[in-house]
């Protein structure tokens, strides 16, 4: 599929989204999706190649594509999709009420810091504090960014 949703309007573009990965929990086939939009590779992919002037610049998981980029280059790719912050995640409801038991060590970020910098903190750990109140982990970070 060459960038079947670009032309589309927002609306038309998530519907088709949606559809695309109903098809895929459904039948489990293989897709092959070319998009020049960040936000839908991690959407869509199980697995992204990033190229950059025909070079092949990694190959990952969404979660490693943006906890682990290969180079600056892919790096700064992905860094211009992850401008929303971190309370955007706890007003779609997937920030996880802190309960007793956690290390002393995990990282504590405010909700009024970037999913960048949670991507950054969680690069390095299972899950950050946010607000001294709620826990998130990568999965909730990608969770989010398939929703939108």
């Amino acid at each position: 599929m060459d960038e079947p949703f670009s032309a589309l309007d927002p609306l038309s573009r998530k519907q088709l989204q949606d559809l695309i990965l109903d098809l895929y929990e459904e039948l489990k086939p293989t897709i092959l999706f070319v998009t020049h939009d960040m936000h839908e590779a991690l959407r869509l992919g199980t697995r992204i190649g990033v190229l950059v002037n025909g070079h092949l610049e990694q190959v990952g998981s969404p979660n490693k594509i943006i906890s682990e980029p290969a180079n600056k280059t892919v790096s700064s790719l992905f860094d211009n999709q992850r401008v929303t912050l971190i309370s955007d995640m706890q007003s779609a409801g997937l920030l996880h009420p802190l309960r007793s038991g956690y290390p002393v060590q995990t990282p504590q970020l405010s909700a009024t810091q970037t999913i960048q910098e949670l991507a950054m903190a969680l690069r390095e750990v299972d899950q950050v504090i946010i607000d001294q109140q709620y826990v998130v982990t990568a999965d909730d970070v990608l969770q989010y960014i398939g929703q939108q």
